[in-house]
């Protein structure tokens, strides 16, 4: 017996265009006009397909948390989109991370599935919201109509060095709201796996990140105790894929299944050793090598 933590692909888009995010690369593609044939924004397959996927390889599991991915959940272009989701995904709980800054309505629709939450989580994101009070103000709000809906809530804020003080400040205020809240290392979407955007932290940066997202000895980067899946799900006419790949670890991904191709390795394990190299043992010789191609690994 198992237990699944699903990445559930939604779509690119967001709210807001952050200057760290990793879908930095889709928003430069629609900016300038170029690569949006490369770039389709939706999943190549229906929830049809995944739930005879799912009902077939993963009929082992004891417990099925779906992260939904992309850009943000809850956004005018995804949020119906999401909340058929929450309503057709009959067997997963879900762990939800959002911006916070939708209108107060569309969070107390969470009410209705409040008891199919694992979690939900709001990125704080300090450039935009510190320069528009009335997002601030929203951000506030929305995290606390959650808290009181009584799903398990956090705010989280990417460790930017120059504003560590400010973070600190900021944790304080949401502690003392009854808000639990996590510092995460800064993983920019262009970081490679040396991860120099922030080697340079000092021990005070390093002791202040949540432990959720510190990964130390034989393990893997991805959520402890779980078999963890991402979905790629979005169809990139460069990749020479059908866009249904299951892939075992960000920062491994070595393909381990596929949706429309109606496979999956269900003996993979993913390990980091204490030099902090990620192998996947078990599995077939495939690999995301980038966004162009994939990669057989001789």
């Amino acid at each position: 017996m198992s237990k699944y933590y699903i990445g559930f692909p939604i779509s690119f888009n967001c709210s807001l265009r952050c200057a760290y995010c990793y879908n930095k690369e889709f928003y430069d593609f629609i900016d300038t006009g170029i690569g949006t044939n490369k770039w389709r924004d939706r999943r190549t397959f229906t929830f049809e397909d995944y739930w005879k996927w799912r009902d077939k390889h993963l009929s082992d599991s004891t417990d099925l948390i779906m992260h939904l991915f992309g850009g943000e959940p809850f956004c005018q272009q995804n949020v119906e989109d999401v909340f058929s989701i929450f309503k057709s995904m009959n067997k997963e709980r879900f762990d939800i991370l959002s911006n916070g800054i939708c209108d107060n309505e569309t969070i107390s629709r969470l009410k209705e599935f409040k008891s199919r939450f694992h979690r939900i989580g709001f990125t704080y994101h300090r450039e935009s919201l510190i320069r528009f009070s009335e997002l601030k103000k929203r951000f506030e709000n929305n995290v606390m109509l959650v808290k009181d809906m009584g799903i398990k809530v956090y705010v989280k804020e990417l460790m930017i060095k120059e504003n560590r003080d400010l973070i600190i400040s900021n944790k304080r205020w949401w502690l003392s709201k009854g808000i639990d809240f996590k510092i995460q290392d800064f993983k920019g979407g262009d970081r490679g796996l040396s991860q120099e955007e922030y080697e340079k932290y000092t021990p005070l940066d390093h002791a202040l990140i949540d432990p959720e997202y510190k990964h130390i000895g034989n393990q893997c980067s991805c959520i402890a105790g779980y078999k963890n899946l991402f979905i790629r799900g979005f169809d990139m006419a460069d990749v020479g894929t059908n866009g249904s790949d299951i892939i075992s670890c960000w920062q491994m991904p070595t393909v381990i299944g596929n949706i429309l191709d109606d496979w999956f390795c269900t003996s993979y394990i993913v390990a980091r050793d204490f030099n902090g190299k990620i192998t996947v043992r078990n599995a077939p010789e495939l690999f995301r090598g980038t966004h162009k191609y994939d990669l057989p690994v001789k």
